[in-house]
């Protein structure tokens, strides 16, 4: 026989030529039927407090507050989960939200030693590398981001990667601006600042809920009060700016929902209409930075206020005492 011959037949079962592995189960479906598992894997909206314990974030935001886990020890649902969801309709289920209260950096080993990884929020990025590089995205689409503290948010921002920040798509800030005490203009300026971070890390924000509480009376509804100031940086994200290139161009901010509330929506009035006017002047106030940050003039924005102010509620001015407004 030719040693030609030998060396050719013999050749695949050398130690130094191993036969290429075949990659077999959920890794070799195409990419496009791996992307509609995670779709329907992350069918539900997820909602994640950067939060302290103590923080009465639930009692500004929301009125009647989620079922909040610890970080990673569990998940709450508002329904039983159904049994076969091949037979079953999909169900609307309560928002399942945990609240991380350690700060981010502050890592401790005894934490991770006591994180129950089979009941966390979302297992599926924890399987390997691959499928956390492809799944990843879905998670930080799918879940809604929520701050109350300028530090918390300057530690979520510098530990989390820039990629990932790049995917958020939904933000809940809960600011209570101070009101003197010497404090207003350092909380103002870290505020500001972060915001401006926000505008430039999460390019693909799209739902902004803004809620707005000043234990303070307002005796001067416009769009220059201190504590707006900060929040008008978004406006780049709703706002198309062709000079920074095509990939930055489109704006993605698309909704913006503004809750604003004074000392007087809780206390109220005694008078049961003079109450009324001033939530609803309240709500027409927080619409009118809505539409600041999305882009719209003073005048457009404060229109509706307006409106509200020399005609249906000018009966009570002398009641409210709302000085003429203006941008």
């Amino acid at each position: 026989m030719n040693n030609n011959n030998k060396a050719s037949l013999f050749s695949r079962t050398r130690p130094g030529n191993p036969s290429p592995k075949k990659i077999r189960g959920f890794m070799a479906l195409p990419g496009e039927v791996r992307n509609q598992i995670y779709a329907y894997y992350f069918r539900e909206d997820f909602r994640c407090e950067i939060a302290a314990k103590e923080s009465t974030i639930d009692q500004l935001a929301l009125k009647v507050p989620p079922k909040t886990i610890k970080l990673c020890v569990g998940i709450t649902r508002g329904k039983k989960p159904v049994s076969n969801p091949l037979e079953e309709p999909i169900l609307k289920t309560q928002q399942r939200s945990l609240r991380v209260s350690r700060p981010y950096g502050n890592y401790r080993r005894v934490h991770g030693e006591s994180t129950k990884w089979e009941n966390s929020l979302c297992a599926l990025v924890l399987v390997c590398k691959q499928i956390h590089l492809e799944s990843v995205v879905f998670l930080y689409q799918k879940t809604t981001f929520v701050f109350d503290a300028p530090k918390r948010i300057n530690n979520f921002l510098r530990w989390v990667p820039l990629r990932n920040l790049a995917h958020v798509t939904k933000l809940q800030l809960c600011y209570i601006p101070y009101n003197g005490n010497g404090w207003d203009t350092k909380h103002r300026l870290s505020w500001t600042r972060v915001c401006k971070a926000f505008t430039k890390k999460m390019i693909s924000l799209q739902d902004l809920t803004l809620y707005i509480y000043t234990a303070q009376s307002v005796r001067w509804f416009d769009l220059r009060q201190h504590f707006v100031q900060p929040l008008l940086h978004f406006r780049r994200l709703s706002v198309a700016n062709p000079s920074k290139g095509p990939s930055n161009s489109p704006a993605s901010l698309k909704m913006v929902k503004v809750h604003f509330s004074t000392y007087w929506s809780r206390t109220g009035f005694t008078q049961q209409p003079l109450t009324d006017a001033s939530n609803h002047l309240h709500r027409l106030y927080g619409e009118a930075i809505g539409k600041a940050i999305l882009g719209k003039s003073e005048d457009e924005a404060m229109e509706g206020f307006l409106d509200a102010w020399e005609g249906r509620y000018a009966m009570w001015k002398h009641h409210l005492q709302y000085n003429v407004t203006g941008w």
